[in-house]
């Protein structure tokens, strides 16, 4: 939660709205988050691709 925080609150709301992209694309298409969540942290929310699978 630390880490949310030191991002701002316009963080947060990137962060949900990520979650719920994954989410939707996940079970349309039928594949794990992960697949989808990876690029959508590194392309938007600017993570390095090391963090970004280790979130997911």
């Amino acid at each position: 939660m630390n880490a949310i925080r030191s991002r701002g609150p316009k963080a947060l709301l990137t962060f949900v709205a990520i979650g719920l992209a994954s989410g939707f694309m996940s079970g349309l298409f039928g594949v794990g988050g992960g697949t989808v969540i990876v690029p959508l942290l590194v392309g938007i929310a600017l993570f390095s691709q090391k963090l970004a699978s280790g979130t997911s």
